[in-house]
């Protein structure tokens, strides 16, 4: 199963371009997104599974221990809680 699929099983309804466009938010991009997930290194599979637990809209993520200062792109906030936003 490639994660498009797994995302589409997960939470049915979008079109493979939004399943697709939401993987790329975390660097699953291209064929990658097609691919089986245990052809994945050990790091895509970790963005898959960020991808995953921003589909399920958490209102609060907490990571420990964030050491990545090649991928800090990953850790982007792309929608920004009312809480967090300048007014």
């Amino acid at each position: 199963m490639s994660p498009v699929q797994f995302l589409a099983s997960k939470f049915p309804g979008k079109t493979e371009q939004e399943y697709r466009s939401h993987l790329g938010n975390f660097q699953i991009t291209g064929m990658t997104g097609l691919q089986t997930i245990a052809t994945l290194s050990g790091g895509q599979k970790s963005r898959v599974a960020f991808a995953v637990l921003s589909m399920q809209k958490p209102h609060v993520l907490l990571l420990d221990e964030v050491r990545f200062p090649n991928n800090t792109s990953l850790f982007r906030v792309h929608h920004s809680p009312p809480c967090c936003t300048a007014n």
